[in-house]
């Protein structure tokens, strides 16, 4: 529910519901808002998985906007790689630019080529960030304690942030004692986040003071991505320009290729040599401005988009809507 001051009293403004709302979401159990944006997490959401089918309890989160005197759904958000009892959503945190949502029960895969049935270190928690551009919502990173997580830290499970950093709760952290807690801040720097050595956690009743200047970080922390990826397109649909963001896991050469609707080559973007690292912001993700080779605008309809590097091909569809 939304309520506002009016004069001395509070009056109710709004109820706000999903626009796919189920029986046992949790729809609510998260809230921050700042101006006219709210987002709200829904930590028990079934989420549907392509090729794999449902994710039951995955969570989402939602934001709402209020325009005009009403408010509204703008978007969900759901993680890249849903699983099952993720809890994503579970908490949420906001600023002008960004939001964060933590997933504190997603487990850490530890399968590699060699060992493909290792069973994953469970509920060591993760925290997603997604970048506003405008209307739109583009995913920027997922963060994780890289190394030294122990089963059940549940990174994530509170969340905070500020211009300058994000606060993270790690309340299953066993580093002063089993169950002990943490709190970790990390430095945000072009919507991803960046810190040096050191872990730090606050001891109740200590008498620690902490300036909204202090930067507590972690070596643990890896804010590389851990695979290649492209992302989708934002806005989708578009006219006459969108932004194709993606991340790499290694340096290597990158080229995106777009194609229409037939299969033709209409455009070969070659974005040369490429450092690791996430392209997903506007001044970093891929632009395209609508027009083919020559220059030419293209007309309305489905096309595709396919990025290629030395070790990685991926291909997704984005619309134009003139």
């Amino acid at each position: 529910y939304v309520f506002v001051q009016q004069g001395e009293k509070w009056i109710q403004q709004a109820k706000l519901i999903a626009a796919d709302a189920a029986i046992g979401d949790q729809f609510g159990i998260a809230v921050t808002t700042e101006k006219d944006t709210a987002i709200i997490g829904a930590w028990l959401d079934d989420v549907t998985v392509p090729d794999t089918g449902s994710a039951p309890d995955a969570g989402s989160a939602y934001a709402f906007i209020y325009q005009r005197g009403n408010w509204s759904q703008q978007t969900k958000f759901i993680a890249d790689e849903p699983g099952v009892g993720d809890h994503f959503g579970l908490a949420v945190a906001l600023n002008d630019l960004a939001v964060v949502v933590g997933a504190p029960d997603r487990d850490t895969d530890n399968s590699t080529p060699e060992r493909k049935d290792a069973p994953p270190t469970l509920s060591t928690g993760s925290v997603y960030s997604f970048t506003r551009i405008g209307e739109f919502w583009s995913p920027v990173i997922s963060a994780t304690i890289s190394e030294g997580s122990m089963p059940y830290d549940r990174f994530g499970g509170t969340l905070g942030m500020s211009d300058r950093s994000i606060i993270v709760g790690i309340h299953g952290d066993d580093s002063a004692g089993k169950d002990a807690g943490a709190v970790f801040i990390f430095d945000y720097v072009d919507f991803g986040l960046e810190v040096d050595p050191e872990p730090f956690s606050v001891k109740p009743n200590s008498g620690l003071k902490i300036s909204s200047h202090a930067k507590i970080k972690t070596s643990e922390f890896s804010h590389s991505p851990r695979q290649t990826q492209l992302l989708s397109n934002y806005p989708n649909p578009f006219n006459p320009e969108t932004w194709i963001p993606f991340q790499l896991a290694q340096p290597t050469s990158v080229v995106l290729r777009l194609y229409d609707i037939e299969g033709q080559v209409i455009r070969t973007i070659n974005l040369g040599y490429k450092k690791i690292g996430f392209y997903t912001v506007i001044n970093r993700a891929i632009y395209w401005d609508g027009k083919n080779q020559l220059g030419e605008s293209v007309s309305s309809g489905v096309y595709f988009y396919r990025l290629t590097t030395s070790d990685y091909d991926a291909m997704k569809k984005m619309v134009i809507l003139r």
